[in-house]
């Protein structure tokens, strides 16, 4: 198990493109999300020990596409590091606050309003370097989640192995007792490893070999699974992270790389 330690552009103004996709987003889903932003989500917080851990491994200057990045603290991150980020949100009210944080440090943030549950993610295919999400992909089905591996897969660039596209993506791990001592308490099992609040949210906990099933029924190959430890303690605004009140999180890192077929000779 890897454990993860404590963590420690030409400027331009963000842009925003909330309401491309609004169409297809159930407004019910919505209004939970924003009312976290408002209540429970410190704008202020600071990035999280993962994406600290695996920036350096990102190619110089990437495209990176952050998925359910919320305020944009990653994101933030990331353009502070030199690399591009598209921002993909279910919350305006988060995606607002990333885009005001964006033109304050004068870096520039492509915004994207997206509903994750209908397993469409609005990018081109072959287009992104990086793909990210840090804990906001456990809320869905298996074969919701299927299918996004299957999309992330799709807007990966391809290349050669030292030039591909790789997905880095964690998951709370269901080896983590004192977090499912939690979840089992306050929702109820639908399915193997997919639980249901009593306010009708989904939050999904797959053990490796469930992930592993999903990326090969998604058609993935190229994958690595590990399990990681992050250490929230001393992290400000991470601590509702861990609902059993703890400071370490047990995740589950699923990596993706969208490598070519050798040439033909």
């Amino acid at each position: 198990m890897r454990v993860i330690p404590r963590a420690g552009s030409s400027p331009a103004l963000g842009t925003s493109s909330l309401d491309s996709n609004m169409k297809s987003i159930d407004q019910a889903r919505v209004a939970p999300w924003d009312k976290d932003i408002t209540e429970r989500i410190d704008p202020n917080r600071d990035p999280s020990p993962y994406c600290v851990q695996v920036e350096p491994f990102f190619p110089r200057n990437s495209l990176v596409y952050d998925l359910g990045g919320g305020i944009g603290t990653e994101a933030l991150y990331f353009l502070e590091h030199g690399h591009s980020v598209k921002l993909f949100d279910i919350s305006p009210k988060a995606l607002g606050i990333a885009a005001q944080k964006a033109q304050k440090a004068e870096y520039s943030l492509e915004t994207q309003q997206i509903d994750f549950a209908n397993a469409q993610i609005d990018a081109p295919e072959n287009s992104a370097d990086i793909v990210f999400s840090r804990l906001s992909l456990h809320y869905f089905d298996i074969e919701t989640t299927t299918a996004l591996f299957r999309e992330i897969y799709r807007i990966l660039k391809e290349g050669p192995k030292e030039a591909c596209g790789v997905a880095y993506l964690a998951f709370k791990s269901p080896n983590d007792n004192e977090e499912m001592v939690y979840l089992r308490t306050n929702a109820e099992e639908e399915e193997p490893g997919v639980y249901v609040t009593s306010d009708g949210r989904v939050r999904a906990r797959f053990t490796a070999e469930q992930l592993r099933e999903m990326l090969q029924e998604a058609g993935i190959t190229n994958y690595e699974i590990n399990e990681i430890e992050e250490d929230l303690s001393g992290i400000k605004g991470r601590e509702i992270e861990v609902k059993s009140g703890r400071t370490k999180l047990l995740l589950n890192e699923v990596i993706i790389r969208k490598t070519a077929a050798p040439a033909l000779t």
